[in-house]
């Protein structure tokens, strides 16, 4: 299914503190549970010995926010196209900047289980959002303008790399991959992207929100139903999410490889069913605009899978990728890596 959508511009803030803590994730996944680590490296992980004195502490940090349909990707920002491709990822490409700026696309990949992703074909590691809008639609399919502003020479005209569509039977034939959950191969994909600034590649692989250091208990109020959840959200030092300030290049990616029961939660506005666990991706730009963090994408996970966001158009921006109402029997895999030009 493709579906071209008309520019507009629309900010909506979601409630965020600001973050100071400089740290980092990303992840992968479609299948239903992580190897054991083989390497995992975690940077600024918290201080075991103080653990279980923290969770108290914090066992009545609360966040109001806003429910989504189980499995919704509630996009923010101007999005410029959404593709499906049957047995293929969803791929939304998302413009930051505003109208009369040059583009800043980046672009949000979901990839359910027992689907392909992009990165399956080596041609497509680390590629442009226009290399992948060409890929994934036929001829027939317009470029969008602003999209197509951010051709290189080569590209500027119809020669392109290869037969536009490519990618529709490829991803039709292709063989799923043996486990997108593996360790070594998950690390392998975040590792491919060249991304090795600031201690990065980072890895948290394995880790169930209900024993992992990384995840804290956390009260969830759901407007407008006026529902409360209480879930788990990924922390680090001691604001949720991870954060990277002044940066050029931006992969996270987060697998969802096992899922907990959910519960569905109800208030006197209504119930909300299976909430979470949610991947919230965030920005600020060059100018720190807005002054707190802006929401991309909010994706509600329904089932196993994995996401990703790549976006490498712009200059010393900050990022913020959250992980919110995670329930003990979840099982994350995540990983990130920025570049600083």
């Amino acid at each position: 299914m493709t579906n071209i959508i008309q520019p507009r511009r629309s900010s909506p803030l979601l409630p965020r503190r600001l973050h100071l803590a400089v740290l980092a994730l990303a992840a992968l996944a479609p299948t239903l549970a992580c190897d054991a680590p083989d390497v995992a490296a975690h940077d600024d992980a918290p201080d075991l010995a103080d653990d279980a004195d923290d969770a108290d502490a914090d066992s009545e940090r609360t966040t109001r926010i806003d429910a989504l349909v189980d499995g919704e990707i509630r996009v923010h920002g101007t999005p410029i196209a959404d593709l499906t491709l049957p047995r293929g990822p969803r791929l939304v490409f998302i413009d930051l900047a505003a109208p009369d700026e040059p583009p800043a696309i980046g672009v949000y990949e979901h990839v359910p289980t027992g689907h392909v992703g992009t990165e399956n074909f080596s041609e497509l590691v680390g590629a442009a959002p226009l290399e992948l809008f060409r890929a994934a639609t036929t001829a027939d399919v317009s470029v969008p303008p602003r999209l197509q502003a951010t051709a290189s020479a080569d590209l500027a005209d119809a020669a392109a790399p290869r037969a536009r569509g490519w990618l529709i039977p490829a991803v039709a034939d292709a063989l799923l991959p043996r486990s997108t959950c593996t360790n070594s191969e998950f690390m392998d994909v975040v590792e491919s992207f060249g991304y090795h600034d600031m201690g990065t590649p980072t890895f948290r692989l394995d880790e169930d929100p209900a024993t992992s250091v990384f995840f804290e208990p956390w009260i969830y109020n759901f407007y407008p139903q006026m529902a409360v959840s209480n879930a788990y959200t990924y922390i680090l030092g001691n604001d949720p999410g991870s954060l990277w300030s002044n940066i050029d290049g931006y992969y996270t990616r987060v697998a969802v490889c096992d899922l907990g029961s959910h519960p569905q939660t109800c208030g006197v506005g209504g119930c909300v069913s299976h909430p979470g666990p949610t991947v919230n991706i965030a920005f600020r730009d060059d100018d720190n605009e807005p002054f707190s963090f802006e929401t991309v994408v909010n994706h509600d996970f329904s089932g196993t899978g994995f996401s990703k966001w790549h976006w490498f158009t712009g200059s010393n921006w900050d990022w913020r990728t959250r992980i919110e109402i995670a329930e003990e029997g979840d099982l994350f895999d995540i990983g990130h890596a920025v570049q600083v030009d």
